[in-house]
Formats: structure tokens, sequence, C-alpha cells
């Protein structure tokens, strides 16, 4: 794969969790707001491409490992940078968030996404809207 530059991107080694990413729960009413808010904005037929570009995005800054969970690659995929003790959980759906955790992601990413949010065990919580890839950029400096 390359970037923009047409500079090779290395792929990360891949790792299978047996446990569900970030599964269902609740969600706090301004969550769902928001994420209602910002769909409505997104054309379906650019769906794919603005995934795409999020996965690219996050993938030039060089992980060293990608992990997935019980659902595979249909659900949060799991970007890890352990040299900054940083792991990005990514979903593949349209009108998400982007989750950033900490050491202990293995543990947390297997909590629903309000029981992160109320106890905030992330550290940082990116919604897929404009200034998104600016966010990946600082977090990852």
């Amino acid at each position: 794969m390359l970037n923009t530059n047409l500079n090779t991107i290395r792929l990360p080694k891949v790792q299978r969790k047996n446990w569900s990413v970030l599964p269902p729960g609740e969600y706090p009413f301004e969550i769902i707001e928001e994420h209602i808010d910002y769909g409505l904005e997104i054309v379906k037929n650019r769906n794919i491409k603005v995934i795409k570009h999020r996965v690219q995005k996050i993938s030039s800054l060089e992980p060293n490992f990608l992990a997935v969970g019980a659902a595979g690659f249909t659900g949060y995929w799991v970007f890890g940078f352990s040299n900054k003790s940083i792991y990005i959980l990514e979903s593949v759906y349209p009108n998400n968030a982007t989750y950033v955790l900490g050491e202990n992601w293995e543990n947390i990413s297997r909590m629903s996404k309000s029981d992160i949010l109320r106890n905030e065990f992330h550290i940082a919580r990116l919604v897929h809207r404009i200034g998104w890839n600016e966010e990946i950029n600082r977090l990852l400096k």
C-alpha cells in the first residue's frame, strides 16, 4: 500500500482476539444525538471512501499491530502503537467515533461504549467529522 506521497506503508501484523471489541451497550442521549446529526451530513455512496480514508490515515502512521475481535473485520479494528502506549479503535461503520485507549486497551475494549465513556477509561473519543485527521496527528506526535 502506498501513501499520498507514493511511499510504501508497512502493514502491521494482524492479531485476533476472542472477544467483541466495544460490544453494544446503551448510549447517553448526547452521544446518540451527535451521531444522528453527523449521519445526516454524509451521503451513503461516500461511506466506503470515508471509511477507507480513516483506515489509510491511521495505517500511514505505522502501527505495530492490527487486532480484530470476535466479529473479525466487521466490527472495530484496533491499531496498536505500543511504543507510545496508544491503541486506536476504529469502526468499519460510518457515523461512529474513533476511541483512543491506553495500555489497558485489552480489558477496556471488552466493555461497552457507555461504560468506557461513563468511567472515562479512554484517552480520547474522536467523532468522525471535520478535524478528525488533525486530532489523530496530535495524539500520535
